[in-house]
């Protein structure tokens, strides 16, 4: 592996300026995305996760019930949150050691950032006959593809960047490492077993997604509108994911019709519900967009079928949303591939800056959203630094 005197370089002068202010490495990061360098993957997630390190969640917030069960977990050693593989570990370590709970963010805005990155990044540089200069586009839609506060929830976010890992080694022919990747998410979120249904589904049922594309999003518009019929149909795969796990994997009146259902919309004010319909309608359109004109045959069946499950549950909150992300992973993976091979690349670029833009508006919504949050939590120059990050952590 040749080394490369100018990224090592650059990144030293990020971490040197990320020790006083992490508002101090903007113009590294600027420089490292204008040149492609390969630090990109490790810069951009460790000056957000110092971001993150300072964050102090309100009670709507997962970050605030995991602070709880973590406080709960050290004084009495009883473990009160979801039983995922990955909380439970994570608890016994930081009581074991001891280790500052705002650590927990950190490594989860890290991971998040690095593994969206990495794979677009490298999925791009395996193909050779794209043009350099979109590198650029790519990287930006990466990060800006994740939600703003997603790394909050641990949990989830966890296991879809596992996922991207997982995606991202099948694709390069490495199935081992693929298989460690998604088990590993599992271990994370039991949610992300959705996403490998869909994926072994479509290995081993023979469907031409691209042939039939147009009549399965048609199918999924329709059937979005028969509330009852999705909520039949969750009622039914549900029983049978919970009958083979043995437990409450998939908790129907929570996610369907409880407070991460269709009562969160309606649990909003008509301005919230304005802006989460517009939102859930753009990210459709992108993704219909893409099914129908831009769909590369390599990822049509996982681009179509995600697609299609995404519209479906349009109105069912969480689950559009554990989807959506889903979608959006696929749908860097699909722009990428479809832009190398094929020959209608000017319309194809304004697809992809059109994605970005969306993408843009969307954090800039959750910004909005979640400004008192911010504020709050960023008000402290002095610890907005790697310096603060590593005393915190020692002390």
């Amino acid at each position: 592996m040749k080394i490369n005197i100018k990224d090592i370089s650059v990144a030293l002068l990020s971490c040197f300026a990320l020790l006083i202010n992490v508002y101090l490495v903007t113009p590294f990061v600027a420089y490292i995305i204008y040149n492609r360098l390969n630090c990109v993957a490790y810069i951009v997630p460790f000056s957000l996760s110092i971001l993150a390190f300072n964050i102090v969640p309100t009670y709507e917030y997962d970050l605030y019930r995991i602070y709880e069960a973590l406080s709960q977990y050290k004084i009495n050693g009883e473990f009160n949150y979801a039983r995922d593989g990955l909380l439970i570990s994570l608890f016994y370590l930081f009581d074991a050691l001891s280790i500052n709970q705002s650590l927990l963010p950190a490594l989860s805005c890290f991971f998040i950032y690095f593994s969206k990155i990495f794979f677009a990044k490298n999925f791009f540089e395996r193909n050779l006959l794209l043009n350099r200069n979109v590198w650029i586009v790519f990287i930006l839609i990466s990060i800006f593809s994740v939600p703003l506060l997603q790394f909050s929830g641990i949990r989830f976010s966890t296991a879809l960047a596992f996922l991207t890992l997982g995606l991202y080694s099948f694709s390069a022919n490495n199935r081992l490492l693929g298989i460690l990747f998604y088990a590993l998410a599992v271990f994370s979120h039991a949610s992300a077993i959705l996403f490998i249904l869909v994926y072994v589904v479509n290995m081993l049922v023979k469907i031409d997604y691209y042939k039939y594309r147009i009549l399965f999003i048609f199918m999924a518009i329709i059937m979005s509108f028969d509330m009852q019929l999705i909520i039949n149909a969750m009622v039914y795969i549900s029983g049978y994911v919970n009958d083979f796990f043995g437990w409450s994997f998939f908790s129907v009146d929570t996610y369907v019709d409880g407070a991460w259902g269709v009562e969160r919309a309606i649990s909003l004010n008509k301005t919230g519900q304005l802006v989460l319909t517009l939102t859930k309608t753009a990210l459709c359109t992108i993704l219909i967009v893409n099914v129908f004109f831009f769909c590369s045959k390599e990822f049509s069946a996982l681009l179509v079928s995600l697609t299609a499950i995404t519209i479906c549950l349009y109105d069912f909150g969480t689950l559009f949303d554990r989807f959506g992300q889903f979608c959006i992973l696929v749908l860097i993976a699909n722009m990428i591939h479809f832009y190398t091979y094929n020959c209608r690349r000017k319309l194809h670029i304004l697809n992809i800056f059109s994605v970005l833009f969306v993408f843009i508006l969307f954090r800039a919504l959750e910004f909005k959203d979640a400004f008192n949050i911010l504020s709050v939590s960023n008000s402290d120059i002095y610890k907005l630094s790697l310096f603060h990050l590593l005393v915190e952590l020692l002390d």
